[in-house]
């Protein structure tokens, strides 16, 4: 950027400046200023410029310039054969707390998990942590902690670097914990890079009876009249369980009452087979169900299925 100014008696004139960034620089007597932002000058900068000449006394003129540093990223397409086609931006941020790392997915035991709920498992969780930053992740400045206490080293895994000098904008690692105590437990990850360190949490609820796994309907769609349709899923323990049938407008129309340890209410994998007949021997019409596990203890939805009935 180039200053100018302008003196009517052509007094020779020099440049001055206020609030200037630590590593710019302001030629004085040509009036050329230059910088390079470094990323730890993200925000907004308000600059201040004058021009002075050497007359008596002397006369000054003054300038505000705001200038706002952005961190932007940029994704290339490219047609095959061809190169680069065309970039597009995909974040931009003034704001550095934007480039800290934070949480991309949390899976227990195989299964996704939400932060902003409560996540049930077992004593012995296996936990799989992704981090993602658009601009870095310190491995160095990672950690995970268990109701404040550091788990020890992690194992780093599926790191995605960038740049000549890689930066790390992607990583995971694996937490096996074991013997966690009944009830609610806090899963801590501090990740940083030179900007900051964010913190981030996830809430665990040990002992509680859960589903493993995803529940499994086969065949889909089912057609009554070709044989019977499986219900499949684990369960952590054993426990006594409703498997309900519910159609669209919210009715049960199929209960399946099951004693604890029998078939479809014991630890491990479970399979209820249904030859499609409501509670009062009809068969079910064309449509979308719902079958929904309900552990009778809690009266606590465990999870839920869809079932497609085509006749």
């Amino acid at each position: 950027m180039n200053l100018a100014a302008v003196d009517q008696d052509d007094d020779p004139l020099n440049y001055s400046g206020v609030n200037l960034p630590a590593n710019s620089e302001l030629n004085v007597q040509t009036g050329q200023f230059a910088w390079t932002p470094t990323i730890d000058q993200l925000g907004s900068h308000l600059l201040i410029f004058s021009a002075t000449d050497n007359g008596y006394p002397p006369l000054a003129a003054r300038t505000t310039v705001t200038v706002r540093v952005l961190f932007r990223a940029v994704q290339q397409e490219k047609d095959w054969g061809f190169g680069v086609k065309a970039a597009s931006t995909v974040f931009e941020t003034g704001d550095p707390t934007d480039l800290y790392p934070r949480l991309a997915r949390v899976f227990v035991d195989g299964q996704p998990a939400a932060s902003t709920r409560l996540v049930e498992t077992g004593n012995n969780p296996t936990l799989k942590v992704a981090l993602t930053s658009y601009y870095d992740i310190d491995r160095a400045k990672t950690a995970a902690l268990i109701d404040g206490v550091a788990v020890g080293a992690l194992d780093f895994s599926d790191v995605e670097t960038f740049g000549q000098q890689p930066h790390v904008i992607g990583l995971a690692f694996t937490l096996n914990l074991k013997g966690l105590a009944p009830g609610e437990h806090t899963l801590q990850v501090r990740s940083g890079n030179r900007l900051g360190t964010a913190v981030q949490s996830l809430a665990l609820n040990v002992g509680a009876i859960r589903l493993t796994d995803q529940p499994l309907v086969f065949p889909s769609p089912y057609v009554p009249e070709h044989g019977y349709l499986t219900i499949q899923y684990s369960l952590s323990e054993s426990t006594a369980l409703n498997l309900l049938i519910v159609g669209s407008t919210g009715t049960v129309i199929k209960k399946f009452a099951l004693d604890r340890g029998s078939e479809g209410a014991r630890a491990g994998l479970n399979k209820i087979v249904w030859d499609g007949r409501s509670d009062t021997g009809l068969i079910i019409s064309n449509g979308v169900y719902l079958a929904v596990l309900v552990d009778q203890s809690s009266n606590r939805v465990l999870n839920k299925a869809k079932i497609t009935v085509y006749r």
